[in-house]
């Protein structure tokens, strides 16, 4: 029974060293293999606010200079931002072993003012081997400002060295930068937000420690925040609105007919959702404006709606082209400083239906658009003394008919605008009084014996008004005026 009782004892406690011996491995493990997934991505949600030195391996030169804040960010909570003093550095190194031979670096960058300085933002991604202790960029890209113009450049890492232009940069708007490398062909590029991505550039040969391990962020008198850095490969999506069903060009014969729009790229922390609506071709008259905010659309800023054409109020047949508009908030501050009382203003953004989308509206009870009849048909019709008109006739009138369509067209809007029978009882009174006043010129002459004086007068005031009314429009018709 004893020995029983010691062999059940020996085994119980190697069960329990081997198994804490497997606890250690997979604690151990797991975080490496967490890393493995992209050892670089980023988001600075878990660290404390304050220095970002020291919170999930990175490291910054002069201590205090690069902040982990939750004022200012892209997306979730955190985010770090720079301070303006020169050369403050932040690095995120993450030891031999868990580096990278090919991959992509992305993140948000949020540049706000320059103070001077060039470069004024520089990224590099860095070999190190600690076996010898060495280090070396491979890939470096900076933003300078050269002409009161925002340069994005990228530099060949080998002799001479050289910077090449990639894209403009805006201030105070967010960026995605996408830096994509390959120790196996030693070459690397870099893309900004939609824009195409750069040619390949040479790396050099960093042999024998062909992996990315150190990323370094690098800012001279520069405020500016990042975020997300992640490993993906494409930037913000476009933001778009489209018209999706019916199909452009559709025909519209019943206005209780639904359209489908789509929507893509909102972010939500810059947006607070879109309008959208319908321009008439001929005369720019805009349908009624329908307005969606962010709480009733995909959370995710792309997605789909659907709206019924009576929605819109059309007011009369013709061609209507699709039209929309973002809308939003933002600080209104420049340099730290509130420029107004309410400290945001709104933003619009531009036309947002990239590719052009129309409806025809056919609809019975809608007044139709004005067109001019066919020059060929009216030739045939009122002529007869020629079989056919001239090639000049046809042309002269094409080339007249879009602006006389868009003058009748208005001149019939204009005419529903008024009562008309209102005005033919006010034009008939106003015509009775030039009778009498006839009658008195006439009874005036009769007092000076005969002589016209009266009447004489008249044809002055006739004639001054006729000369005032030939120079105003003179004045409007060109080499006249």
């Amino acid at each position: 029974m004893k020995d029983t009782f010691l062999s059940k004892k020996l085994k119980l406690g190697l069960f329990k060293s081997v198994f804490g011996g497997f606890l250690v491995v997979v604690g151990i493990l797991l975080p490496l293999l967490a890393l493995a997934v992209n050892i670089f991505s980023d988001d600075f949600e878990a660290y404390n606010l304050g220095s970002i030195a020291g919170q999930g391996y990175w490291q910054s030169g002069g201590g205090e200079n690069f902040q982990v804040q939750d004022v200012f960010y892209h997306g979730g909570v955190q985010a770090i931002s720079s301070t303006e003093w020169p050369g403050a550095v932040n690095k995120k190194y993450v030891g031999v072993g868990n580096g990278m031979a090919e991959g992509i670096i992305s993140f948000w960058w949020y540049p706000t003012d320059v103070k001077g300085g060039s470069p004024s933002m520089f990224v590099a991604l860095r070999a190190y081997s600690p076996a010898n202790g060495m280090s070396d960029n491979f890939a470096n890209i900076r933003v300078i400002k050269s002409d009161e113009i925002y340069k994005l450049q990228i530099q060949e890492m080998t002799v001479p060295f050289n910077w090449f232009d990639v894209a403009e940069v805006s201030l105070e708007e967010w960026h995605f930068l996408s830096l994509k490398f390959d120790f196996g062909t030693e070459t690397y590029s870099i893309k900004l937000d939609n824009e195409a991505r750069s040619n390949d550039y040479p790396t050099g040969s960093y042999a024998p420690w062909n992996e990315m391990n150190v990323l370094l962020i690098y800012s001279t008198q520069w405020k500016s925040y990042i975020d997300d850095i992640s490993d993906e490969e494409g930037g913000p999506l476009e933001l778009e609105i489209k018209g999706i069903s019916p199909a452009s060009g559709t025909e519209i014969t019943d206005l209780d007919t639904n359209l489908t729009i789509e929507y893509i790229g909102f972010d939500w922390e810059i947006y607070d959702g879109f309008i959208v609506n319908f321009r008439e071709d001929k005369l720019g008259e805009v349908a009624l404006s329908l307005l969606y905010e962010q709480d009733e659309l995909e959370e995710s800023g792309n997605g789909q709606k659907t709206i019924n054409l009576e929605s819109f109020g059309i007011s009369r047949n013709g061609k209507w082209y699709l039209t929309a508009l973002g809308f939003g908030v933002r600080l209104d501050v420049e340099q730290g400083m509130f420029l107004g009382p309410r400290g945001y203003i709104d933003f619009w953004t531009d036309e947002l239906v990239l590719d052009p989308y129309y409806l025809i509206f056919n609809v019975e009870d809608l007044p139709p658009p004005f067109t001019f009849t066919d020059p060929e048909d009216w030739y045939g019709t009122n002529v007869e003394r020629f079989a056919s008109s001239t090639a000049l006739f046809s042309n002269f009138v094409g080339f007249l008919a879009p602006t006389f369509e868009k003058i009748s067209d208005l001149a019939l809007r204009t005419e529903t605008m008024f009562d008309k029978q209102q005005a033919y009882d006010r034009g008939y009174a106003l015509g009775s009084v030039f009778p009498i006043a006839e009658n008195y010129i006439k009874k005036i002459d009769g007092f000076f014996g005969g002589f016209p004086l009266a009447t004489f007068f008249k044809y002055l005031i006739l004639v001054m008004v006729a000369i005032f009314v030939i120079r105003a429009v003179f004045k409007f018709i060109p080499f006249f005026g």
